[in-house]
């Protein structure tokens, strides 16, 4: 059965961990999250990749997106911020 997004202030069933780590980050509507990147938001702790699938998947259902992960983030290279900005 597909899970209905039709709220965009819904997030989908994520796991206790993910759903403190968004609320404590002042995230309480998934709109809140378009054009955030995956890295800002793995950054919250109790976030994981199962959370992050979801989140994607709710977002994409509603029309919104994530920023991608970064060369860097994606590779575990080290690039200085300036670097880093220059990929986006």
């Amino acid at each position: 059965m597909a899970t209905d997004y039709s709220s965009v202030s819904a997030f989908p069933k994520l796991a206790k961990p993910a759903q403190r780590a968004l609320a404590n980050a002042g995230y309480d509507r998934l709109s809140q999250l378009s054009g955030k990147s995956e890295a800002e938001l793995m950054q919250l702790h109790g976030m994981g990749p199962k959370a992050m699938g979801e989140l994607r998947k709710a977002l994409e259902g509603q029309g919104f997106r994530l920023k991608p992960l970064s060369f860097a983030v994606q590779f575990g290279t080290r690039l200085s911020h300036k670097q880093d900005r220059s990929l986006d």
